[in-house]
């Protein structure tokens, strides 16, 4: 059974404020515009479908959208990127060529750190160090419990001193500057160039991330390449 919905945007066949639906791998429904009567419209066709997962291809203002989030479970690039952190992390240090137990990985703590360093304990195998650019009680203390997992040594600076870092996780909304290295941006929070996605081996039509892309086709995160 179909459990994904793509919520795409242009003109209805019949009503101006209508809602048409089509069925491929997941449900698409296609909206004219953004008001109440299309999202109680989709509401309706979502709960009629039993759908669980639903996307907004882009261009869909925070606003529209706001109005479906508490309702379904809705797929979002930074969300499923960071899930992925460890294999973005496993795929660049096979593009870059860098060998078992000497990754110096830097992270900038903000969203979900605990989180990020439990995903972080899967390419253990990877690292030399970790540098975490906060010293605070909380994060050491997930310091010393990714110590006492992985027996990789945590270094915690007050201040982002980047020269033992060989690539970045930006998880904060504090400025980020002063970085040459490998940035792996994927909230899209800096200005800076860096990985702020991915690009599938999966051919994506749609206008979406193509992590979102896989994630309706139920398919695995699989890295073709990144996108800056």
């Amino acid at each position: 059974m179909i459990k994904n919905c793509l919520i795409t945007k242009g003109k209805c066949r019949f009503l101006k404020f209508g809602a048409e639906t089509e069925i491929s791998d997941f449900l698409i429904i296609r909206i004219s515009r953004e008001n109440k009567f299309s999202a109680r419209k989709i509401c309706k066709i979502l709960e009629k479908n039993k759908i669980l997962n639903l996307a907004f291809e882009n261009g869909f203002s925070e606003e529209f959208k706001a109005y479906f989030k508490g309702k379904i479970n809705i797929l979002e690039k930074g969300k499923i990127l960071f899930a992925n952190t460890d294999k973005i992390i496993n795929k660049l240090c096979v593009s870059y060529g860098i060998e078992n137990g000497s990754l110096r990985l830097g992270i900038i703590p903000g969203y979900k750190t605990e989180a990020l360093l439990k995903l972080t304990e899967n390419i253990s195998l990877k690292l030399k160090t970790v540098e975490i650019y906060e010293n605070s009680k909380e994060i050491s203390r997930l310091a010393g419990d990714f110590y006492l997992t992985t027996g990789i040594p945590v270094i915690l600076k007050s201040t982002p001193d980047f020269t033992g870092c060989d690539m970045l996780i930006y998880l904060s909304k504090t400025k980020l500057t002063d970085f040459k290295g490998r940035l792996i941006d994927i909230f899209d929070l800096t200005d800076q160039k860096g990985i702020k996605d991915i690009k599938s081996k999966v051919k994506n039509p749609y206008n979406i991330s193509d992590c979102v892309f896989l994630r309706l086709m139920n398919k695995p995160f699989d890295i073709k390449c990144f996108k800056f």
